[in-house]
């Protein structure tokens, strides 16, 4: 029986002495369960605006990233250059130094119509080449440079004078003027051919910036 009523006491001062922290544990659940709770929510209701704004943020961030093109993208879509100066001073450097031989050339040529001789006629022979070859060059030259397409600003008053000029001696025709009209029609295409060759000497002189 002494252990059972050790045990008993034993029991009943155990439960005595939680008692107090019991009855603790009681009043804060029964009475400040209410406001544990109600900070609780307070916590998870800032938690979820802090995720939300941060999401709000981050979408403007995301659309102006897909809104806005790239480097590349822009590049594409370039207008490309026109052309260059270099690209029209290449079509007039090609014939250059034989429209310059043609012009110092007129002299003697003139000179040799009135020989008879068998240098002479030579000289006419050779004359007439160079007169049918600097009415295809100026031809080519002159369509070449149309076709080329909108020169710089820089340019644009220098190739309209060369262009006028070749298409000149372009139109004489005196290479054919001499094979098939008569001598006094050749004289004359070919007089006017070199006038114009005279005239294209002094536009090659303005190009030599660019050559």
């Amino acid at each position: 029986m002494a252990p059972t009523l050790k045990y008993g006491v034993g029991r009943v001062g155990l439960i005595a002495a939680m008692s107090p922290l019991v009855a603790t544990l009681a009043g804060i659940s029964v009475s400040n369960f209410g406001g544990i709770l109600k900070k609780s929510f307070i916590v998870l209701a800032l938690t979820a605006s802090l995720a939300l704004a941060g999401c709000s943020s981050a979408a403007p961030d995301a659309m102006a990233a897909a809104t806005t093109p790239d480097a590349s993208t822009a590049a594409a879509v370039e207008v490309p250059a026109g052309p260059t100066a270099s690209q029209f001073a290449s079509i007039i450097s090609e014939q250059e130094a034989d429209w310059r031989e043609y012009d110092a050339k007129v002299p003697e040529c003139v000179s040799a119509s009135y020989d008879d001789s068998a240098i002479g006629n030579a000289l006419q022979i050779a004359c007439g080449y160079t007169v049918s070859t600097i009415g295809l060059t100026s031809k080519t030259a002159a369509r070449n440079l149309t076709e080329l397409g909108e020169p710089p600003a820089e340019l644009a008053a220098l190739v309209a004078r060369t262009v006028g000029v070749l298409e000149l001696i372009r139109d004489e025709k005196a290479g054919e003027v001499c094979e098939t009209g008569s001598d006094e029609e050749c004289a004359l295409a070919t007089m006017s051919t070199n006038t114009f060759a005279s005239e294209l000497t002094s536009v090659l002189d303005a190009w030599k910036p660019y050559l």
